[in-house]
């Protein structure tokens, strides 16, 4: 879905300067908290709603900050397909390999 780069990404000394230039706003705080949360999470077709988000978030920087009702069309539909596969085979696995999210559970706990 990811269109040709557009647009140069920042130097990491630039980003940081535009970053430290609005940390006193919570709502600024809060979208960069989210934007690394969404991508720290991201994993593809099994975190559909990451891949969606981040989708949407590279297509906006990669067409120089412009998005339009049919950009979004189509990612969400390619999100929807891919939430719904997810909770398919989520109940898949879960059924064939039931003892699986014990041994998680255990693993998790040592």
């Amino acid at each position: 879905m990811q269109k040709e780069d557009k647009r140069p990404v920042p130097n990491p000394t630039e980003l940081l300067r535009r970053v430290l230039e609005h940390l006193d706003s919570e709502c600024y705080r809060a979208l960069i908290a989210a934007a690394t949360d969404i991508e720290e999470k991201e994993r593809g077709c099994n975190t559909p709603t990451e891949e969606f988000l981040s989708g949407l978030m590279a297509h906006y920087w990669t067409q120089n900050r412009r998005l339009t009702p049919n950009d979004v069309e189509g990612y969400l539909e390619h999100f929807e397909n891919c939430f719904w596969a997810m909770c398919d085979d989520a109940r898949h696995f879960a059924e064939t390999y039931p003892e699986a999210f014990n041994q998680l559970e255990e693993r998790e706990a040592a």
